[in-house]
């Protein structure tokens, strides 16, 4: 690694797929619980993550890419929007429940600022069963 530590040119995106757990950023400690996030700034130097239940631990996805910019450590809570598409006549019918966690460019109630990051999480109904994916990609330029 060509960096004195791992985020001193990159930013993180932390996504909790487990039960409730603890990420803690330079001096700054998150719970994030079950489809909760964590954006990771670049220049933390120091990122610790742990669970709070050992019984129910916390499992943590992670993405990081090259960051030309600082933003500041934060949570995402789940924010939900609902699409309902289709139909059962043309035997489509699905509902996706998206939470937009973090997304290159957003700052605020959209999501957390980030320079590449984009992290959501999609959920997609259908009569019989249940789809879930976390989407990460880093747009082209």
């Amino acid at each position: 690694m060509a960096a004195e530590y791992f985020a001193q040119r990159r930013e993180i995106g932390i996504f909790n797929i487990g039960g409730s757990g603890k990420v803690k950023a330079d001096d700054q400690e998150l719970v994030v619980d079950h489809k909760d996030a964590v954006y990771v700034g670049s220049g933390t130097r120091e990122i610790v993550i742990s669970s709070t239940d050992p019984a129910r631990p916390a499992y943590f996805y992670f993405v990081s890419y090259p960051a030309h910019a600082s933003y500041p450590t934060s949570h995402k809570t789940r924010e939900v929007f609902f699409a309902r598409l289709g139909s059962q006549k043309e035997a489509n019918l699905r509902t996706i429940k998206w939470l937009p966690l973090m997304a290159a460019g957003w700052e605020g109630d959209s999501g957390a600022g980030s320079t590449q990051v984009i992290l959501s999480l999609k959920n997609f109904f259908f009569p019989a069963i249940t789809i879930t994916m976390v989407v990460s990609f880093i747009p082209r330029c």
